[in-house]
């Protein structure tokens, strides 16, 4: 009898622990459960005055090497030949382009995700950066379309603005 429950314990020491890891290993690096991806989803810094979506009816189709730097009601009209809808015309949020200017990037990512969006003015160099940092979390295979459209305050004329993309 006692060479049975040796055995038994000896059983749990060898298969049950190791499984038990393995199980929380999986569960952690799931797309959902992954610790990574805990908090807040999106975060912008620096000198973005909010998250912006041009149309809430229709999507803005662009291609993820594009960026996007649109400073008046005429470059912001240009974008409404990249949207599309398939129930309604679009309808494009309006923006006041005295006060704003309007950037932006569309990134792919892979699974569940959290992105950082920051935007620095550098007046000695007239530049602005834009960095998009994204964490891809867990290992799912799902793709997902992130735009990353933002107001800022109005870009003055002779500014540049570079954009950087960090994948993690």
């Amino acid at each position: 009898f006692l060479s049975s429950i040796n055995l038994f314990i000896l059983f749990l020491k060898l298969f049950i622990k190791p499984i038990a890891f393995l199980i929380l290993i999986i569960f952690i690096t799931n797309c959902h459960k992954s610790p990574k991806c805990w908090g807040d989803k999106e975060k912008n810094s620096g000198i973005i005055v909010r998250s912006f979506n041009p149309c809430d009816n229709c999507n803005v189709i662009v291609n993820p090497d594009s960026s996007y730097v649109i400073n008046s009601l005429e470059e912001y009209q240009q974008l409404s030949n990249l949207a599309h809808s398939n129930i309604a015309i679009c309808q494009f949020n309006e923006i006041n382009f005295n006060n704003y200017s309007l950037l932006g990037k569309t990134i792919l990512a892979s699974c569940k995700f959290k992105i950082i969006r920051s935007v620095d003015k550098n007046e000695t160099q007239k530049k602005y950066t834009y960095t998009i940092e994204l964490l891809q979390c867990g290992n799912c295979v799902e793709q997902n379309k992130i735009d990353n459209w933002i107001l800022v305050p109005k870009i003055p004329s002779g500014y540049d603005v570079d954009f950087i993309f960090i994948k993690k």
